[in-house]
């Protein structure tokens, strides 16, 4: 009865972790990041955060969900305060701006576990920018391997006050993108600068790319330098979807292959006043 009982147990992991294989591919393939309806507003008006989930622009809204969230806060010039919500709704938060200038809205997920096929997680790496991960599965013998790895979310938006400018600055997220310069002046395109930084530091070699909201068939991507730095040359202004990922072994106590940390930062160069759905 026992070695039937095993038996099973074998046949139904076996089977959950198929499902799971074959039903990541897809789910996982998209970008995370955060938009509001209204990037430039007076002082205390209410703002609404969404999530969304998808590829270069479009996707599906995400619920809020307590249990993903480490770190969900609007930093000012004031301080820093939690961003509150409902568990379920959407959006994913609200908050009241409070301080003249830019609030930095911010968002730092708890991990979630992805399994993928050998094949499709070389294919997934190759994609992202991440082919020292596959040089390194190669020499540990892994490139027929499974991946498997647990995956946080670093996403940031800014919105601004009337006349004022539209400066990002760090706030201590795992992978964090900061914008470099009063982005107000790319209005009609330009140069946009942009560090990536890892536990506090400058990252280089890691690619990021950036999106246009309206042409987001033609993203634009760059590696960064030594010192953590990429510069694009904008051809329009409007909102910019600017992302990257970063990619490690996991800790030996995870029972995981690798850990990623994916970052994102949204903004609108021109902006706009009012609460329309931006879509």
């Amino acid at each position: 009865m026992k070695t039937r009982s095993r038996t099973r147990s074998v046949r139904l992991l076996a089977g959950t972790i198929a499902t799971l294989l074959a039903a990541t591919v897809p789910a996982f393939a998209h970008d995370w990041w955060l938009e509001s309806p209204v990037r430039v507003a007076p002082v205390g008006t209410s703002i609404d955060v969404a999530a969304v989930v998808g590829v270069a622009w479009s996707g599906d809204r995400v619920k809020r969900d307590p249990r993903r969230i480490r770190r969900f806060v609007a930093h000012d010039a004031v301080g820093e305060r939690v961003v509150e919500g409902e568990p379920g709704a959407d959006p994913l938060g609200t908050f009241a701006l409070r301080g003249e200038g830019t609030t930095v809205v911010a968002f730092e997920s708890e991990p979630a576990r992805l399994f993928l096929r050998a094949p499709d997680f070389e294919t997934y790496l190759r994609e992202e920018g991440l082919e020292r991960i596959v040089t390194l599965r190669a020499q540990r013998g892994h490139s027929g391997r499974a991946g498997i790895e647990q995956y946080f979310r670093c996403a940031k938006a800014l919105i601004r006050t009337p006349g004022a400018a539209l400066t990002d600055r760090a706030i201590g997220l795992p992978l964090e993108l900061v914008a470099k310069g009063d982005l107000t002046t790319l209005a009609a395109g330009g140069r946009l600068e942009v560090e990536v930084r890892w536990q506090g530091e400058p990252l280089a070699g890691v690619r990021v790319v950036a999106v246009a909201r309206e042409r987001p068939d033609a993203p634009i991507a760059a590696c960064s330098d030594a010192a953590g730095r990429v510069a694009f040359e904008l051809p329009a202004g409007g909102r910019w979807l600017v992302k990257a990922v970063n990619m490690v072994p996991a800790p030996a106590e995870t029972r995981l292959d690798w850990e990623s940390w994916w970052a994102s930062l949204t903004f609108d160069a021109a902006g706009f006043a009012g609460a329309t759905t931006g879509s």
